[in-house]
């Protein structure tokens, strides 16, 4: 069952900046906060995913 973001219904938000971040590797798919990225990106509301690569460690 999807839930529903009534406030941010297409055209209900004017802009919206959310910062998150978390290891893909230790989160599943079906982790809450995954599924409401996926339900806004297929609202349409504009989702930018930046990955980093991990850092080489130390030499």
């Amino acid at each position: 069952m999807a839930r529903r973001h009534p406030g941010f219904a297409k055209g209900s938000v004017e802009s919206l900046f959310f910062c998150g971040a978390y290891r893909d590797n230790e989160v599943s798919p079906t982790h809450p906060f995954l599924v409401a990225l996926e339900e806004l990106e297929r609202s349409g509301l504009g989702v930018r995913s930046i990955v980093l690569e991990p850092s080489p460690l130390p030499t």
